[in-house]
């Protein structure tokens, strides 16, 4: 059977049917005596299915980062220029446009970290 939007398939379209929550919470654990709490053994098993109440977070790789910082139109056009000085042999002009490129990048990145850091330490 094909669903109501799938119209190049050939059959008869149905209603689309709920899919069952994988991670839905059975009724009966919402009635947890307050005064009580959980038993350990209660507890052992809600984290084996579910696992520990914390928020997983993914590792940023720095350089990956950094180098991030010269992506942008802006950054593509001081990055040609500094080429294009580079290639004339002004070398003033090569070294100012890339001393510009890196402080941008390590400001930047230097923000960012400590932005994480502030919202990690919440």
């Amino acid at each position: 059977k094909k669903a109501w939007w799938q119209f190049w398939k050939s059959g008869s379209a149905t209603a689309a049917t709920p899919i069952q929550d994988a991670g839905a919470v059975p009724d009966d654990y919402l009635n947890t005596e307050l005064r009580t709490g959980l038993t350990s053994s209660d507890v052992e098993q809600r984290r084996k299915r579910y696992g520990y109440n914390e928020i997983s977070s993914e590792k940023t790789n720095l350089l990956k980062q950094f180098i991030g910082y010269f992506t942008g139109p802006i950054l593509y056009v001081m990055e040609l220029a500094a080429l294009l000085a580079a290639g004339l042999q002004d070398w003033v002009d090569f070294g100012v446009i890339c001393g510009i490129l890196l402080l941008n990048a390590i400001v930047g990145w230097y923000q960012e970290k400590q932005a994480a850091d502030v919202v990690a330490s919440l």
